[in-house]
């Protein structure tokens, strides 16, 4: 049935997510699948990983090789589309709630994930 269905896809963009040894080409289509369910999705499948796959893919993105390199940029890049679309289109309460996430991905990505943040936390941390 079509009910069931998102579920079914969700959680299994997350276990292709969650295993290491999977290329990085699936990992950015299941961070771009999982982005595309919306803000509640990336909520509960992306940010409590976020810190983790952005150390993965920034380890990855040093590789001396060149087509790794790219992979894992695109990869960082999907995160970080991820991570804006989720603060763009949830609540402030939300927000102050994952403050302590926007600090750990700001200290992960730096001054990129200014576009995306919200003016208050833009002012606290980086004025």
């Amino acid at each position: 049935t079509y009910a069931d269905l998102q579920p079914r896809i969700t959680k299994t963009l997350f276990d292709a997510l969650k295993e290491k040894k999977k290329p990085m080409t699936t990992q950015y289509g299941t961070i771009v699948g999982l982005t595309a369910l919306g803000p509640l999705t990336i909520q509960t499948y992306l940010l409590p990983s976020m810190i983790r796959l952005l150390n993965r893919f920034k380890k990855a993105s040093r590789s001396k090789i060149d087509e790794k390199r790219l992979e894992a940029q695109y990869c960082l890049g999907a995160l970080l589309q991820a991570f804006g679309i989720y603060f763009t289109r949830t609540s402030m309460q939300s927000i102050d709630d994952n403050e302590v996430l926007m600090q750990k991905v700001h200290k992960a990505l730096g001054e990129t994930i200014i576009p995306w943040c919200p003016t208050k936390y833009v002012v606290e941390v980086f004025i």
